[in-house]
């Protein structure tokens, strides 16, 4: 039974989904698109944007650049 609702819910997001970017692609020419946010994650069903992330990293990145470490180092 429960196997069941979670199917029906994850194809009932699916089809909601399907429409909702066919119905946002039809809208726009195909050339002029431009990206300006994008989904990264979904937790518990909450959507993480790249902004998001970028905006709670932002602290960490600016305390590894003031240490001082390698391009190389920085990366991991």
């Amino acid at each position: 039974m429960i196997r069941h609702l979670n199917f029906k819910m994850i194809m009932q997001r699916l089809m909601w989904i399907s429409i909702w970017f066919v119905g946002f692609a039809g809208g726009a020419p195909a050339g002029d698109g431009e990206i300006v946010e994008r989904i990264v994650a979904v937790v518990n069903d909450d959507i993480i944007t790249y902004l998001e992330v970028q905006k709670e990293m932002a602290p960490y990145e600016a305390q590894i650049k003031a240490v001082g470490y390698d391009p190389e180092k920085e990366q991991q």
